[in-house]
């Protein structure tokens, strides 16, 4: 099923162009949020967008709603703020009060509280290889070396390694 309307907040890199290209090449025209220091402004061009600093959640909602975003992507980096450095507004002082009060935070963590957030106003979060299978690795062999039958081990063990890290959430 399609969205009625797609919405983008854009941090830095390839991704959120290459969204775009994507959305517009199946004639959506997706809703845009450039972050500010992140994100390029020019992203937007042609589209309906804003540039918005990363502290101002309401605003970011607010501009969402009001344009009858359904679905939306977060793609891009964005370093990990300075908490004291940035200016929020409401919203976005009752989001990092929410975080504050967390103990050892990870980056999972962080991001889970946020999509909750956007969530609770009805807009659908949604994974970006949705839309973009193929930035996703490949399932197989990515060498022209095929593992040895010894390697097994050493590869099962990584495999755990990975995951225990990711349980962990560490910043």
């Amino acid at each position: 099923m399609r969205p009625e309307v797609m919405g983008l907040i854009a941090g830095d890199g390839s991704l959120p162009p290459l969204l775009i290209s994507k959305w517009r090449e199946q004639n959506l025209d997706p809703v845009v949020i450039a972050l500010d220091g992140f994100a390029n402004p020019d992203i937007y061009n042609g589209l309906t967008g804003k540039t918005i600093p990363l502290g101002a959640a309401g605003q970011m909602i607010s501009f969402l709603k009001e344009n009858g975003v359904t679905d939306l992507v977060v793609a891009g980096r964005v370093s990990r703020p300075d908490f004291m450095k940035l200016k929020p507004d409401p919203r976005g002082m009752m989001i990092i009060t929410k975080i504050a009060l967390m103990k050892n935070i990870g980056d999972d963590a962080l991001l889970r509280v946020i999509r909750a957030e956007i969530e609770k106003e009805g807009i659908k979060v949604c994974a970006i290889q949705e839309f973009l299978p193929e930035v996703l690795t490949p399932e197989g062999l990515l060498t022209k070396t095929t593992p040895l039958p010894e390697d097994k081990t050493s590869i099962e063990m990584g495999f755990q390694a990975a995951r225990d890290h990711g349980a962990k959430d560490d910043h």
